[in-house]
């Protein structure tokens, strides 16, 4: 039997993760919410974290879909109560928020685990295999994710930088990187719309030993989300619609002088195979998986020291 508890239920769990359960066989669902209007059948309902780790068994998985702000608190407090948890990217806003909740989980024998669904793609597995095959050939590295506008009424209008979309689209990119990569260096060399959260559109340069990195990310005018391979040959590899967790049509696209191949690539629903197969992942590569956590927020810091040395010389 597998059983979740969702906390937060705005329309990321709502249209995601629920429907992605519901997919599973043999499954039980509880959520945490305040909201009067979720009315569903198959889904028991707590009013607080509390009451749920009161009235729910030790086996149900906690799911923790709020704003990242919230999620060391809550983490920490389902640890110390001897609950899994999985946590929404991105999981936490600062290293010594990872080390403690790192350390709990380590003397209660438990374990928490950052939701990157689209490392449970064909598109991902096969870009990886194409990167570390041919890594001494690769010139530079293009990532891009920016889309039209953020969502209306969630967290992301918050005017705060926990909520900042570096942190809600950066991370991305930023965990790409270090998915292949232990030696890089990143740093912001533009951003437009500065301030102003919600229209903020960042462009960032960097290394991964001698490969060149080129990092677009944020708001703009179109949905853009590929990554792209440039080879020392002209040669490249665009692999389209990378970060996306529902089931799509996604391509790959080979080009080089003269002519271009397009191959399409059917995902299906990620959110469902991350939630399928994270057991077995953290119990495998436990280790692994929290050094990679690791990472990505000691770079996410970074990028957000060097946003509020922007402001210092924009001031």
């Amino acid at each position: 039997m597998n059983k979740f508890c969702i906390v937060g239920l705005g329309e990321h769990a709502r249209k995601k993760i629920i429907p992605a359960i519901r997919n599973m066989k043999n499954v039980n669902i509880a959520a945490v919410t305040s909201s009067l209007d979720f009315k569903e059948n198959d889904v028991l309902k707590f009013d607080t974290v509390d009451q749920a780790i009161s009235k729910l068994d030790k086996d149900y998985i906690f799911y923790i879909s709020t704003p990242p702000s919230t999620h060391y608190e809550l983490t920490k407090k389902l640890l110390l109560n001897n609950f899994n948890c999985l946590v929404e990217k991105p999981i936490f806003l600062s290293t010594e928020e990872f080390e403690n909740i790192k350390n709990i989980a380590l003397s209660r024998s438990r374990y928490f685990f950052e939701c990157f669904m689209h490392r449970y793609g064909k598109i991902y597995s096969e870009f990886i295999e194409i990167f570390q095959k041919n890594r001494d050939n690769i010139e530079s590295l293009d990532i891009k994710f920016c889309i039209p506008k953020i969502p209306s009424n969630t967290f992301r209008s918050i005017k705060n930088i926990s909520s900042s979309l570096i942190y809600d689209i950066g991370c991305y990119p930023i965990s790409l990187i270090n998915d292949i990569s232990e030696n890089n260096e990143i740093k912001i060399v533009s951003i437009e719309n500065y301030g102003n959260y919600s229209k903020e559109n960042f462009k960032i340069m960097g290394k991964m030993n001698q490969i060149n990195l080129n990092v677009n990310f944020g708001i703009g005018n179109n949905y853009e989300n590929f990554v792209k391979i440039n080879f020392k040959n002209k040669f490249h590899i665009k692999f389209e619609y990378f970060f996306y967790g529902r089931k799509a049509e996604k391509k790959i696209i080979t080009n080089n002088n003269t002519n271009g191949k397009i191959r399409t690539i059917n995902d299906g629903n990620l959110f469902e195979e991350m939630l399928k197969k994270v057991k077995t992942d953290i119990h495998k590569n436990q280790k692994l998986i929290n050094i990679n956590i690791k990472r990505n927020i000691l770079d996410l810091e970074l990028l957000i020291s060097q946003y509020r040395n922007f402001n210092h010389h924009a001031s």
